[in-house]
C-alpha cells in the first residue's frame, strides 16, 4: 500500500504546490478599488455608480486637449485697456525703477522703463527678468516681453500706451511695436 498510495500523495500535493503558487502569482494584479470608479484617464466616466447616479458624457469640447484652459483663458483676459495702470504700478516698486510704460498687443507686450535718478547702472538680465514676470503674472496669454531703457524707445512706448488707452487700432500699434521689440537690446 505505500507503493501505490506515494504516487498519488505526491501528485496531489504537487497539484496542491501549482494552485498555491498559481494563487500567489496573481495577488499582485488585484485591486482593492471600486470596479465601478473611473479611470484616471483623463475622459469623463460615463456609466451608473452604485447609487443609480449616471455621470454625463463628456461634452465636443473637452474632448480636445487644451481647449477648455483656452475658453477659461479668453474669458479671464486680463484688460490691458483699464487695467495697464495696475502693472505700471507693479513695475514702478523696482527700486531701479522711476516710471513704466507698457503696451500689449496679443501674445506680445513692450515696456518701455525710466530708471530712478539715484540708479547709476543700465538694463540688466535680471530687471528684464523681473519685468517680464510682473507683465506674464498679469496676463498668462502673454508670451513675449520686451522691456527698453533707451529714451528715444520709451519715448515710442509711452506714446503707444497712450494711444492703446485711447483705443488705437492693435495693428497699428503692432507695426511700431514690432520696430522696438526687433532690438536685440530690447528682447528679453
Amino acid at each position: 500500500m505505500n507503493r501505490t498510495g506515494k504516487p498519488y500523495a505526491i501528485a496531489l500535493a504537487a497539484l496542491l504546490l501549482a494552485l498555491l503558487l498559481a494563487g500567489c502569482m496573481n495577488a499582485g494584479n488585484r485591486s482593492d478599488d471600486n470596479l465601478d470608479a473611473p479611470e484616471a484617464t483623463g475622459t469623463p466616466y460615463v456609466g451608473t455608480d452604485p447609487a443609480g447616479v449616471t455621470t454625463p458624457a463628456p461634452t465636443a469640447t473637452s474632448l480636445v486637449p487644451g481647449l477648455d484652459d483656452a475658453k477659461r483663458a479668453i474669458e479671464n483676459a486680463f484688460d490691458w485697456k483699464s487695467n495697464v495702470g495696475e502693472v505700471q504700478d507693479r513695475i514702478n516698486q523696482f527700486s531701479e525703477v522711476a516710471a513704466s510704460y507698457v503696451v500689449v498687443n496679443g501674445p506680445t507686450a513692450l515696456v518701455g522703463v525710466e530708471f530712478d535718478p539715484q540708479y547709476r547702472g543700465e538694463m540688466t538680465e535680471r530687471i528684464r527678468q523681473m519685468i517680464a514676470g510682473v507683465v506674464m503674472s498679469y496676463d498668462a496669454q502673454v508670451q513675449t516681453v520686451a522691456v527698453t531703457a533707451e529714451s528715444e524707445d520709451v519715448r515710442t512706448v509711452r506714446s503707444l500706451a497712450e494711444r492703446a488707452a485711447n483705443g488705437a487700432d492693435g495693428a497699428e500699434l503692432k507695426t511700431e511695436m514690432d520696430k522696438i521689440v526687433r532690438n536685440t537690446t530690447t528682447l528679453s
